[in-house]
């Protein structure tokens, strides 16, 4: 049994090494950065899933959160609104900013459509006060 063990093992260990010494070979055109805003798909596979997600995902998951209460609880704790936290869920306060971060490659202007809605709501929020 003993030797059985010791032969695995060397053999893992073998293995291992061959697998490592692989010597890396530069690929023929290098890595280049490329801004955010100069990446744009437009093939048959993902456009059409990122246009589902800017037109109807995104929006509906908009609309529950402030259904929700969701927005309000930022407005609460910020000081902005008189009330009591919302929602039963530990993740209640994360959802919104999920969905900032998840709308960010569906934008198509200079900000994502749930930072568009929330300084949408803001407005509506400041014109009520007044």
């Amino acid at each position: 049994m003993k030797n059985k063990l010791q032969i695995v093992w060397s053999s893992i260990a073998i293995i291992s090494v061959c697998a490592c010494s692989t010597p890396y070979t530069q690929p023929d055109a290098p890595i280049k950065e490329v801004p955010f805003t100069q990446v744009h798909l437009d093939d048959n596979f993902w456009s059409p899933r990122i246009e589902t997600n800017r037109t109807v995902s995104i929006p509906s998951a908009f609309k529950e959160c402030e259904k929700n209460g969701r927005f309000d609880n930022f407005a609460i704790a910020g000081g902005l609104m008189k009330g009591e936290h919302r929602g039963d869920f530990s993740f209640d306060d994360t959802d919104p900013l999920s969905l900032i971060h998840i709308s960010e490659p569906t934008r198509q202007a200079e900000i994502s459509y749930a930072v568009f809605c929330l300084k949408k709501k803001k407005n509506k929020t400041k014109t009520k006060k007044k």
